[in-house]
């Protein structure tokens, strides 16, 4: 089987989504065919589609921007709901990750995946909901399946097998295994980091716009 994995992450290199996906990706093994896509503001959506199209199973990764879906990703969906109505019967995953230490908080955007489904007469396979994604970027080093990342993992393991069985699952969301204030302190060192990377200052971050 094909199972085309679209990464809608917005950032060229160096995306959260792509770190995750890395993981999911050793889950998936060498038990299928794997066709990766990426697809940002200025892709053209006839060239994704052209890529896509002959997959049994369709995996979008995507980032969670305001409790929902970036735009270009939903302008795609939009899209194909116009321009390619015979397109059906494909099984349809979503991976979000998102800042907030709540894997709960990305259940909106992927609801969104759902009623997409539902509307298009696709199969919608299940979703993982990704919390404290931000920090994925510190733990690529440990290994999958262990460390802060386990239960993620676990919940990616068992979307992977949805994938490979061509069945669905629960949606799933889930969190670091550490502590919320551990995440919001490194959170912060890190804002403080890039403020002043950038040339601000620390004081500036709780500064109120007039």
């Amino acid at each position: 089987m094909k199972t085309a994995i679209i990464n809608a992450s917005p950032k060229i290199k160096n995306s959260n989504c792509a770190l995750v996906l890395n993981d999911f990706k050793c889950y998936l093994g060498d038990k299928c065919e794997l066709i990766e896509c990426k697809l940002s503001f200025n892709t053209d959506y006839n060239e994704v589609f052209d890529t896509i199209k002959q997959a049994d199973a369709w995996v979008f990764a995507f980032p969670l921007y305001v409790d929902n879906m970036p735009s270009h990703l939903l302008k795609f969906l939009e899209w194909l709901n116009d321009s390619k109505p015979d397109i059906s019967n494909k099984h349809v995953y979503a991976i979000t990750n998102c800042g907030f230490y709540e894997g709960i908080q990305a259940k909106c955007a992927i609801n969104i995946v759902h009623y997409w489904c539902d509307k298009t007469g696709n199969i919608y396979g299940g979703s993982v909901g990704v919390g404290g994604g931000e920090a994925f970027d510190a733990l690529k080093s440990v290994p999958v399946g262990y460390g802060p990342k386990a239960s993620i993992d676990k919940a990616l393991e068992n979307l992977s097998n949805a994938v490979l069985n061509q069945t669905t699952t629960d949606d799933r969301f889930e969190n670091l295994n550490y502590p919320r204030f551990l995440y919001k302190l490194g959170a912060t060192g890190r804002w403080k980091k890039l403020i002043r990377k950038n040339g601000g200052k620390v004081k500036d971050l709780g500064r109120k716009l007039s």
